[in-house]
């Protein structure tokens, strides 16, 4: 994926640590990425003690929690609600272009499923009426002092990229991996109240500092004497982690709840790019041909997949045609539309995944003894 330009903060080539108080602002040339602007009170973006303290813990750990940091929490709520709007949407255009929602590895400009179960997604800057500039833009207001702790000597901190991992119920463990290489940060914003040690992100002290640390963690194990030394800090809904994107880490078991972490990836060096976490290629455009070619988390699943994909399509079309002969659908209504409405309803009330190839199979079998 091309990188695209840098939102940067205007500089007048001071030093970061006596620079006078003055406003913040980001502009992005590209209108297809979000866009900050970020306004800063007097003096916000100058170094404090804490913010030198968190760039101490960042620089030596590879990770640290930006003390007192919090976005408000009627945005956070507003962005929490959109997520979960903004995924179904994206989970559509998926299975619209092929892929097997669930279990599938697909990758798209828009969406990637990172494990089975979680998804990393970019969001319109729009999202919730704007609440989501709003929290990027909160987030890179409060991290700016650390953030410009972290940076090159002579350079303002660029925001690179933003969006929001969801792991939903039942969600296992990532596997160990660092985001990418140096010059980056990622600002991770929990959606929801994260314990201590619980369902957050899994953290390996130091690995920043160790460029083996990426290698090693891929033969990573629960037992190791390295668990030993994971971390997993907590942090308030809407509070702010910042981590190294070159710390090992992973996205921890999820149980029982939806968890939505926004982040905000910071270049703290000028050529720093993330060029490897979304391809060009848009959901909205892809074809079955390309979709086909996308691995699947477990290469049993691939066989059944196809054939319950094939099964639900054709029973989705007899059933459609059903609810019309029945006059259950308006004349210029879509009866294809309402037939998967009817499916995914059946599939929650009865407990099931409603992206489950295979409990949509059963459900529209259903429902077609009871309209044919």
């Amino acid at each position: 994926m091309a990188s695209p330009e840098p939102l940067r903060a205007a500089d007048d080539g001071t030093s970061r640590h006596a620079r006078p108080a003055r406003k913040i602002s980001f502009e992005l040339t590209n209108p297809a990425m979000l866009v900050l602007a970020v306004r800063a009170p007097l003096g916000l973006a100058l170094t404090t003690p804490a913010a030198v303290d968190t760039a101490h813990s960042i620089k030596s750990e590879g990770f640290a929690v930006v003390p007192e940091a919090r976005v408000p929490a009627s945005i956070v709520a507003d962005v929490r609600s959109a997520v979960s709007t903004r995924l179904e949407e994206l989970l559509a255009l998926a299975d619209a272009a092929g892929a097997d929602v669930l279990e599938q590895q697909y990758s798209f400009n828009e969406i990637c499923h990172r494990k089975r179960l979680r998804w990393d997604m970019r969001l319109p800057e729009d999202t919730a009426n704007g609440a989501w500039r709003e929290l990027t833009a909160s987030a890179v207001e409060q991290a700016m002092p650390v953030l410009r702790e972290l940076c090159d000597e002579g350079h303002d901190p660029s925001v690179r990229m933003a969006g929001v991992v969801v792991s939903r119920p039942g969600a296992g463990p990532q596997s160990f991996h660092a985001d990418g290489g140096p010059g980056l940060f990622n600002i991770f914003v929990p959606l929801v109240d994260v314990e201590p040690e619980a369902d957050g992100t899994q953290y390996w002290p130091k690995s920043h500092l160790d460029p083996r640390a990426p290698d090693l963690a891929l033969e990573l194990k629960e037992g190791d004497a390295a668990m030993e030394e994971m971390v997993s800090p907590g942090c308030a809904a809407g509070g702010l982690i910042c981590f190294d994107y070159t710390c090992v880490h992973r996205g921890r078991a999820n149980g029982d709840r939806e968890r939505p972490v926004a982040y905000i990836v910071v270049a703290t060096s000028p050529d720093a790019v993330d060029k490897v976490n979304f391809p060009p290629t848009s959901v909205a455009d892809a074809e079955p041909h390309v979709t086909e070619t996308m691995p699947f988390w477990d290469d049993a699943a691939s066989g059944a997949s196809y054939a319950n994909r094939r099964r639900r399509d054709q029973y989705l079309g007899m059933l459609a045609d059903a609810l019309r002969e029945k006059g259950l659908v308006p004349d210029d209504g879509d009866a294809g539309a309402e037939a998967r409405r009817r499916v995914r309803r059946m599939c929650e009330e009865g407990g099931d995944d409603a992206w489950s190839l295979s409990a949509q199979v059963t459900a529209v079998s259903k429902l077609l003894l009871e309209y044919m």
